[in-house]
């Protein structure tokens, strides 16, 4: 039956379709009367996606001519068009786009020509299209209709950045709340439509786009809604940025709206965002119904499209399903010779796809066993004793090499890369893995480049090699030994019979690997892909759970291994000793450690931007004396150069100082309020706005900081009641209510009405004839602290200035690390997340008890290590008294 009726809507599609290409070319707008070529030129261009219809009907998708439902798509122009011109007043402000506008009025009089046409054309209309299937098959039930409805879209609906707007969603018989539905999911894809026309060149994502607005159709806020009466397209942001679901919609109204987007820069010193995608919700087909039932409202679109929840008379086998797990019988109905491409498993695939990242992402690995790896190398060694009577050996001989080294590190085995033989006396070269031409050990480079320029940090902040030196087990060295013999031999007979040098170093195809381990006659599971997987899962599980290691063995970041490069730099012990680990696990043997070229030089492997612990430890115990200084004397005594000084090197003692035991980022304002802090010393930090808060977390904030921020508070108060008295500023002057627009956004907490906060003061007053001269208040960054601080003369040394904003992320991630912390632990408190591994995810493994004691433990260890005197003495419960009363805190 399915087949039936596939084959008849592709012979209705091709017959409407060769005809319709007979009256109008490739055109169908050019011949309406009263529409002007251009206007029909910019019509076409919108509604028309870039489809071949004589190839696209030849392969087996079957994709459709392009004017497939025109009459539907044009009823939904009209739709969004009354949503987005009668619901706001736009228009005033001159914010609705030209070009949109005049496609909207041509819609009408295009729409009365291809109505007229229906009858004798039906695949210009969905519910002509249905009615004609219907017709020659009979009776159609709902799964049906979605099904060849889908179909016939499917192909279309991804060749244009938006244009699933133009056919999501379609209902039967709109009531008065689905009325209101689609005009809210018209007003919102009519915004984004015009933020196309306004700024075409922004929209990028067009896939996910498509996805998202797929899935919002799925979202209840459309239903329970009233969008409207919006002047400026900021009101309309504002508006639904309430709703969670439309995160991702909102994402694309700033980035096509806004030129000056901050979400759309990247904060120095940081790594990029790992934004989530959003999850999909699913669509359940209802009761079945048959052609007696579709109709056309005049207003509206028609298409089978319901939207349900699970209910209590589902079997008992559903309701044990997790929230958002299906079963495949309930929601594929689908035959061996026709797989079904319906909305609903459009919608459930991408969710699928989800839950299946999450769940990968749980560390939930295949592992190889002993015995598949002792096959594996049983195999290579044997096939690298009788290399020499293979057709070319010197191809052959490199296979060997590459997958030999590829067991050691989990180098990928489909990616070429350059293996060299080196001498004691060679110099290594960059870029190219170095082996010993005894094959004992092996130079592995980090090639991976770091994001805030490895050269030019180099040896400043942090001493790091550009080589990863590796003593190799026994059991490769046999095979290598072997293999690099052939390869040397076969390597000097082509130089000689040539008479001119080959390639210096080892290096294979994908193909040559493939036939080799295809040779060695495995299990079918054994694919160099999974083998691949398997030992970079092995070196993932000795390092106790976190990328980095796999990511400098094999040279390929995996999931957020790339942040995780960024943020890390190890001891090499560290490292060297995770490898021991991960050899040991595949190899059963315990290779040597690389002996330290001198037993006083400190190196590490990572990014060298991470700060050295003692340039920070000087230099702010170099500010806590100078600031110590000061506070002992009468403040009112103070000349004010020496008052903006003081609060300005107060303010980037307390929040650096702080920030190396909290990792926050680098944002305006990055103070912890102590009211925020709770009785356990946890506190939520929200440093990073993406997806409405994804990046939030709970961090410990350790007793002495909280003792260290209590007195920050007060000196701050006591010096900003100074500045009043000398009538150098107001209270109120020293709130965030007036930072730059850029800046806001990025502001770690509200403004909060009992403490400013980090603020910082410009050594320029602000002078108005006739008045007094007052403070010139600027917001306070890690970049602009530091300015203020080199320019105060106290600087005691340079390289403090070189440290990356987020030097105190780059520090605690590595120094967590190296402790031996939970990798996992460590990426929650550093508000890095993996799908399926965040706090607050119902299915993950996540222990959230577990992680408060461990980390909060961690941290006073580090805590403990780095010491810093306080600047700041208790102050007397006399002079708090005397402040609160002359002061009070409003």
């Amino acid at each position: 039956m399915a087949s039936k009726i596939d084959t008849l809507r592709l012979s209705l599609v091709k017959q409407d379709a060769l005809v319709l290409s007979d009256m109008y070319g490739k055109d169908p707008f050019a011949h309406i009367p009263k529409l002007e070529p251009s206007s029909a030129l910019q019509l076409q261009a919108f509604i028309t996606p870039p489809v071949d219809f004589e190839k696209a009907t030849s392969k087996s998708r079957n994709k459709p001519h392009y004017l497939l439902f025109i009459v539907d798509v044009l009823k939904r122009i009209q739709l969004m068009g009354s949503a987005i011109l009668d619901r706001t007043q736009f228009k005033i402000n001159n914010q609705i786009s030209d070009n949109f506008q005049s496609i909207i009025s041509l819609s009408e009089t295009c729409l009365n020509h291809f109505e007229a046409l229906v009858d004798d054309f039906p695949s210009l209309s969905v519910d002509s299209f249905i009615a004609e299937l219907t017709a020659k098959v009979g009776y159609l039930e709902k799964q049906d209709i979605a099904q060849q409805i889908t179909r016939a879209m499917d192909g279309i609906i991804n060749e244009n950045p938006l244009y699933d707007s133009l056919f999501e969603p379609f209902i039967f018989h709109p009531t008065e709340t689905e009325l209101e539905f689609l005009s809210n999911h018209a007003f919102i894809c009519a915004a984004l439509w015009n933020a196309h026309f306004i700024i075409p060149h922004k929209l990028h994502a067009k896939h996910s786009m498509s996805r998202e607005l797929r899935r919002i159709s799925t979202t209840q806020a459309l239903w329970h809604s009233d969008f409207g009466g919006y002047e400026t397209y900021e009101e309309l942001i504002q508006d639904i940025e309430q709703y969670g679901e439309f995160s991702k919609i909102v994402f694309y109204l700033n980035k096509l709206y806004k030129d000056d987007n901050p979400r759309a820069k990247k904060s120095k010193g940081g790594s990029g965002s790992n934004t989530p995608r959003p999850r999909i919700r699913f669509i359940k087909a209802s009761d079945n119904i048959t052609t007696n039932d579709l109709s056309i409202d005049g207003t509206n679109i028609q298409l089978v499209r319901t939207i349900g929840e699970r209910s209590s008379t589902d079997t008992e086998s559903a309701l044990d399903l997790a929230e958002d797990e299906l079963t495949d019988d309930e929601y594929f109905q689908e035959s061996d010779d026709s797989p079904t491409y319906s909305i609903e498993r459009k919608n459930l695939t991408s969710r699928q796809a989800i839950s299946h990242i999450e769940k990968a992402n749980q560390f939930l690995r295949d592992q190889l066993t002993n015995q598949e790896f002792e096959s594996i190398l049983d195999s290579l060694e044997k096939y690298a004793h009788a290399i020499t009577s293979k057709r070319n050996p010197l191809y052959a001989s490199s296979a060997v090499i590459q997958i030999a080294l590829s067991l050691c590190t989990g180098n990928s085995l489909n990616k070429r890369y350059r293996i060299r033989l080196t001498a004691e006396e060679d110099k290594l070269i960059q870029k190219v893995i170095n082996l010993k031409a005894d094959c004992t050990q092996v130079y592995l480079p980090l090639t991976y480049k770091y994001l805030s320029g490895i050269e030019e940090n180099h040896g400043q902040n942090y001493r790091t090699d550009k080589f990863i030196c590796y003593n190799l087990p026994n059991r490769v060295q046999t095979i290598l030994k072997a293999a690099v013999k052939v390869w040397t031999d076969a390597k000097a007979n082509l130089e000689t019979n040539e008479g001119s040098l080959t390639e210096y170093s080892i290096y294979t195809n994908n193909q040559t690997l493939k036939r080799l381990f295809e040779s060695f006659k495995l299990d079918q599971r054994l694919t160099p892909e999974f083998v691949q997987q398997a030992i970079q899962s092995t070196f993932f599980n000795a390092s106790n759970g976190d990328f980095w290691s796999v990511s400098i063995l094999s040279g390929t970041p995996k999931v957020i291994g790339a942040t995780q490069l960024h943020y890390t730099t190890l001891a090499n012990l560290k490292l060297f000793e995770d490898y021991q680990k991960g050899i040991y696990a595949l190899f059963r043997e315990k290779v040597e450690l690389p002996k330290k070229s001198s037993p006083n030089l400190f190196i590490g492997y990572g990014n060298p931007i991470r700060p050295i612990k003692s340039i920070v430890q000087k230099e702010l115990t170099h500010i806590s004396s100078f600031v110590s200084t000061k506070l002992d004397r009468d403040p009112m005594s103070l000349a004010t150069h020496e008052l903006i000084d003081l609060v300005n090197l107060i303010m980037l003692f307390a929040e650096t100082y702080s920030s190396y035991f909290t990792a926050i980022r680098n944002v305006t304002n990055p103070y912890i309020g102590l009211q925020s802090i709770d009785h356990e010393g946890f506190t939520i930090i929200t440093d990073k706005v993406i997806q409405g808060g994804y990046n939030t977390r709970i961090i410990p904030i350790l007793e002495p900081i909280q003792d260290m921020l209590d007195y920050f508070e007060h000196y701050t108060v006591r010096l900003i009641d100074i500045f009043r008295r000398k009538k150098l500023a107001k209270w109120s002057d020293f709130f965030a209510s007036n930072l730059e627009p850029e800046f806001k956004w990025r502001g770690l907490v509200s403004p909060n009405k009992a403490f400013p906060g980090y603020f910082l003061i410009s050594t320029e007053l602000i002078q108005k004839k006739g008045m007094h001269s007052r403070l010139k208040l600027i917001p306070y960054t890690r970049l602009s602290a530091l300015k203020l601080y080199e320019a105060s003369g106290h600087l005691n040394n340079p390289l403090f200035l070189k440290l990356a904003p987020n030097a105190n992320r780059h520090f605690l991630r590595s120094a967590l690390l190296e402790r031996g912390a939970n990798p996992e632990y460590i990426d929650e408190f550093m508000g890095h997340r993996h799908f399926g591994t965040e706090s607050w995810n119902l299915v993950a493994l996540f222990n959230q008890q577990d992680y408060r004691k461990a980390i909060k433990a961690e941290l006073q260890k580090i805590y403990a290590d780095f010491k810093v005197p306080l600047p700041f003495k208790p102050i007397s419960n006399q002079v708090n008294d005397t402040l609160n009363s002359n002061y009070p805190i409003k």
